[in-house]
């Protein structure tokens, strides 16, 4: 049977009527139909849904249905009630009894149980354009969809297209892809007609995150952000809303940093995640409000503050605040990133304590749980992929551009397939007093973005938010997605850019090697040379040495700052484990063939740096 979350159960014997239905429900609703000929199957089926955490969305009867598949007698009064009585009353369900008479009008309600029902007639051809009209109504009432779809206009942007594109998990078709968003948005119940919608953030990490635009009829133009899970992942959602609740307790007085979810059902509770959550076909979303309009203005995610190009970044700020202006293009960027930082600094990670923590466990997170951290661990879904990228043939091409490479791929995979029941060795398995705070705990250089206006951060996406984590792990995080999502994808107006394969080049590596090199050498980059790399295409890499000492520099403050007793561990000791935590994953990425190689030379360089390849630390 098919999901039911997205499928209606219907009980009829009409095959034409069951067609009209059908083609109805999957146009506009995305809807598809579990079919039963007689009552007794139809009860089978709803019995089977009870107290199911996806329930039937929708049960619809049709009158004069017979009892069994015998043909014996037929349902009536009596047999609706026990439709209605064995559904957990907890699970808001809905039923309409179809009727094949076409004069027929609502019957006396001494005759029919009428609670939670809706009567409907559905011709058994096709339905006329008035007929057809009146049968979609009835179910956007009963399905609680409100108004009519959106007009959507894409930005023109292929990796958007691609992105909207994909939504069709089937076909891969646009249009189909653009009139899921339009539904979604649409059930958001926002009130706008006319929808432009962008991506957000660079590349694959954002390809289920859309910054949209809708006009409303005063005229006036408002900002949101839509992030989308299939219905597999809805348990992400959930997460994504209970603690966005947590980080705006935790940010206080600065509640306005954190966006606004949009309210889509009032009559659910506070707790109760539906609250927030819309849904069409496989894809559930929720929205955030940026509350900027004519107060805050335009936004600006990270990623696009990277990775755009000169002149497109100077119009983008040209009525931004004053501290965001410079003449110089990197300079400018590493100011929008500053600001961005200090206020992470101030409002989290300057206000932490230290707490004894192991740093590394060997068993597998659970699948479905993002947990405090430390302790560092991975699911085994993740392992599993980094053990297949280390097993395949494409990861011996590390060999014609690092050293001793096996010995690295066997470093790697040892850590990888260490025994879960024992202490990790080196300094990975050892207890260290951490320096713990609130944390984003999956700070990209997507969901975090600035109001230019007021030069004002704010952040999304919160399913990894931790009241207590590790305060340098955010910083830990942003290197990692500095290097390998960001590297060498800067867009440049060139008549021939330098790099046409962007990050795919594998003439980068030698580069990339040296930058890591440097990184991993010294902790303290504020301290270093600029440094000025001459071979290869050095341009993207010398912007993003500059970004990564600013936020080198931050974590070098917030691991070294004094919480009381006992003295800060050394920086290195706490800090690579975050940074390992997030490099070697990329190892079992859809990243370009050169970025996993660079994620397997990081891991074990960070390996050797916590002396894991060395025995254990008693």
């Amino acid at each position: 049977m098919s999901d039911d979350r997205k499928t209606v159960l219907i009980g009829d014997w009409k095959a034409e009527r069951i067609q009209v239905l059908k083609d109805i429900l999957a146009d506009e609703f995305d809807k598809q139909i579990e079919e039963a000929d007689n009552f007794n199957l139809l009860m089978a089926m709803v019995y089977q849904a009870r107290g199911s955490k996806s329930p039937w969305r929708l049960v619809l009867v049709a009158d004069k249905l017979k009892l069994n598949a015998y043909g014996e007698d037929v349902i009536g009064p009596l047999h609706i009630q026990q439709v209605l009585g064995v559904v957990d009353p907890s699970i808001e369900i809905r039923r309409i009894c179809i009727h094949s008479l076409e004069n027929w009008s609502n019957p006396d309600q001494d005759h029919y149980y009428t609670q939670n029902l809706t009567y409907l007639y559905v011709p058994l051809n096709s339905p006329t354009s008035e007929e057809y009209v009146r049968i979609v109504s009835t179910f956007k009432t009963v399905l609680k969809h409100k108004g009519a779809a959106p007009a959507i206009r894409l930005d023109n942007d292929p990796i958007l297209r691609e992105q909207v594109r994909a939504l069709d998990e089937r076909e891969r078709n646009l249009e189909r892809g653009t009139k899921i968003l339009s539904y979604l948005i649409r059930n958001l119940n926002l009130g706008g007609k006319d929808v432009l919608v962008s991506k957000l953030g660079q590349g694959k990490s954002g390809a289920r995150v859309f910054q949209f635009v809708t006009c409303m009829p005063d005229g006036e133009e408002h900002d949101y952000v839509l992030k989308l899970s299939p219905m597999s992942e809805r348990w992400k959602l959930d997460l994504e809303i209970s603690r966005h609740g947590q980080a705006k307790r935790a940010i206080g007085a600065y509640k306005i940093h954190v966006a606004e979810l949009v309210t889509v059902d009032k009559s659910k509770p506070e707790s109760d995640p539906a609250r927030h959550i819309v849904e069409y076909g496989n894809w559930h979303a929720v929205c955030y409000d940026f509350l900027g309009g004519e107060r805050f203005g335009a936004f600006l995610d990270l990623a696009s503050a990277i990775v755009i190009a000169p002149e497109q970044l100077q119009t983008k700020t040209q009525h931004a605040h004053q501290q965001l202006k410079s003449d110089s293009d990197i300079q400018l960027r590493v100011e929008l990133l500053k600001t961005k930082l200090d206020w992470l600094k101030n409002t989290w990670y300057l206000k932490a304590s230290r707490k004894p923590r192991v740093l590394w466990e060997a068993a597998d997170r659970p699948a479905k749980e993002y947990p405090q951290m430390p302790p560092y661990s991975l699911p085994g879904q993740a392992k599993g992929n980094i053990l297949n990228f280390l097993a395949d043939r494409d990861a011996e091409i590390g060999r014609h551009f690092f050293d001793d490479w096996d010995a690295r791929v066997q470093l790697v995979r040892r850590f990888i397939e260490w025994p879960p029941s024992t202490s990790v060795a080196g300094l990975l398995g050892c207890e260290l007093q951490v320096v713990v705070s609130p944390v984003h705990g999956d700070l990209n250089a997507n969901n975090i973005l600035l109001w230019l206006k007021e030069a004002r951060p704010f952040l999304i996406d919160f399913p990894w938010y931790q009241d207590a984590g590790h305060a340098v792990q955010d910083l830990a995080s942003l290197e990692f997605n500095l290097k390998f999502y960001l590297l060498d994808r800067q867009e440049l107006n060139a008549p021939k850019h330098p790099l046409p394969a962007l990050d795919h080049s594998p003439t980068q590596l030698p580069l990339w090697r040296e930058l890591e090199k440097r990184l991993l050498a010294d902790a303290v980059l504020a301290e270093a040379k600029q440094w000025q790399p001459k071979r290869c295409h050095s341009g993207n890499a010398a912007l993003c040495w500059e970004l990564l000492r600013c936020i080198r520099q931050a974590a070098v403050e917030v691991q070294g700052q004094k919480c009381g007793e006992p003295k800060p561990p050394e920086f290195f000791d706490e800090y690579l484990p975050a940074l390992l935590f997030y490099t070697v994953r990329a190892i079992g990425y859809d990243l370009p063939l050169p970025k996993r190689l660079l994620a397997i030379y990081s891991a074990s360089e960070i390996l050797r740096k916590l002396q894991f390849d060395q025995p254990a630390v008693a």
